[in-house]
């Protein structure tokens, strides 16, 4: 049976935490951080047998909610992943991530299926310090990702088996710095909450990088009269799941995602996708040395209903700067898609796992620029 590590501190084994018959006598359970906790508690109930899990959506489109997610449907998604990435037994996995969220507890679920030594740290940006040892399966955030690689981590990282990234969209930088810098294969995950986790990977490092998601196992995919992607498998209980992600579906495997329906702009009758305005516009702020985070988002408008606009986190840039960028974008966008102005806010509203909201965001700069000075 695997063995879990907590950081460098502790170690339990599966076998001798399904032997513990309540909660508060697990091993170690009041020196640890609270994450580890949560985890350890989660792994103690997977081996009890519980069948049934609540579980809170991320929230990252609307207020958060608390689903059932089914034992089997959990079972089903590991295997799938296991399969897909050809883990056994002789691997080991890094749970780094928050137990709270779904796709802290799938790490526990795969590793405890697979038979996989689990090591589990905080959820910090670089969890490396913490480590016993360097496992050779982990999922990470963007954030996470884009941290070991600033900080010269490469030929750690390299030594692993494979990388699955999720959460949050991967930058077009984070993209590069994976495909430039790693080569083992390092995947972008596509799934929620209400799929358990993800259902389609996205290689990222080479050989063979692509941009379309590679659904796994026998998941049916297909699209809605908006676009918008349908799933259908064993971790939807064989019902479709209509998401409000559009998306380009090249075949019955593999799909590319444009972005989100519930974010999409109309100017002038013209749908606009703000997720591919941004991956225009990064290379452009990148270029001037912008490093922040962005978004493309709308105000209301007399003429057009919407007029597009860029929304930047923290302080405002030069107008010198400014002209500059929408020049350039001018250059690659057509009238409609071009942002007419750009918009500052201290900070954008997220999510407890910084996934960014949209909606929220708009509605911040909307007061921001309608409240009269004090």
């Amino acid at each position: 049976m695997s063995v879990i590590y907590l950081e460098n501190q502790h170690q339990i084994t599966a076998e001798e935490l399904s032997k513990i018959n309540h909660a508060e006598n697990i091993p170690y359970i009041n020196e640890v951080d609270d994450s580890l906790v949560d985890a350890l508690k989660f792994a103690w109930q997977w081996l009890r047998g519980n069948s049934q899990f609540e579980q809170l959506t991320s929230g990252s489109t609307g207020s958060p909610k608390t689903i059932s997610v089914h034992r089997e449907q959990m079972t089903a998604s590991a295997q799938m992943t296991i399969e897909a990435l050809g883990l056994n037994q002789h691997d080991s996995s890094l749970l780094c991530l928050s137990a709270e969220y779904i796709g802290g507890k799938m790490m526990v679920v795969r590793s405890l299926l697979g038979n996989m030594d689990l090591v589990i740290t905080r959820p910090t940006s670089n969890p490396l310090p913490y480590l016993p040892f360097m496992p050779t399966f982990a999922a990470f955030v963007p954030l996470q990702m884009q941290t070991l690689l600033e900080e010269e981590t490469s030929k750690q990282l390299n030594r692993m088996k494979a990388i699955i990234i999720g959460g949050a969209p991967v930058s077009n930088l984070l993209e590069e710095q994976i495909f430039a810098n790693l080569t083992i294969p390092v995947y972008s995950t596509y799934g929620m909450t209400e799929t358990v986790s993800h259902i389609a990977l996205r290689k990222l490092s080479p050989p063979k990088a692509s941009v379309y998601f590679e659904v796994l196992g026998s998941t049916q995919i297909m699209t809605d009269e908006r676009g918008c992607l349908k799933i259908k498998g064993k971790v939807t209980q064989g019902k479709w799941l209509t998401t409000n992600d559009l998306v380009e579906i090249k075949n019955d495997h593999q799909f590319l995602w444009l972005g989100r329906y519930d974010s999409v702009i109309n100017s002038g009758g013209v749908k606009v996708v703000p997720e591919e305005i941004e991956k225009v516009l990064e290379p452009i702020l990148r270029k001037q040395n912008f490093t922040g985070r962005f978004l493309i988002s709308s105000l209301p408008d007399s003429k057009f209903g919407e007029r597009v606009v860029l929304l930047v986190e923290g302080n405002a840039i030069s107008s010198e700067l400014e002209k500059v960028i929408l020049k350039e974008a001018a250059q690659q966008l057509s009238p409609y898609r071009l942002p007419k102005a750009i918009y500052y806010l201290p900070q954008f509203a997220e999510t407890s796992t910084r996934k960014v909201q949209r909606g929220r965001s708009q509605a911040l700069l909307i007061q921001l620029l309608t409240t009269p000075d004090r």
